[in-house]
């Protein structure tokens, strides 16, 4: 399948895609989607802990047929383990470079 990350669309060929990134809600406020999060300790005294997202989605949506492809920040850095609630499954050598 064609990566909408150059700027056209898997679907239609149109040339112009939106990049956006996936949101809870639409204000300052909101916390960006991600594939995990992992709380870290940002206190020193007092422990204050943040959630720290790895992997944030982002969606491509084409302007004319709304086709949309997600993709997700630096796949190498995101952790694997239940407590991220994530597991790696390696498929068959497919003898493509990674």
């Amino acid at each position: 399948m064609h990566d909408m990350r150059d700027g056209s669309c898997s679907i239609c060929s149109h040339n112009e895609v939106i990049e956006a990134v996936v949101r809870d809600l639409l204000d300052d406020s909101a916390e960006y989607k991600a594939v995990t999060y992992e709380a870290v300790n940002f206190g020193t005294i007092v422990p204050v802990y943040q959630r720290v997202p790895h992997g944030v989605l982002k969606m491509y949506v084409c302007r004319s047929c709304g086709y949309t492809q997600w993709y997700a920040d630096n796949p190498q850095s995101i952790p694997i383990g239940k407590e991220f609630m994530t597991k790696l499954i390696v498929g068959p050598d497919s003898g493509k470079p990674r």
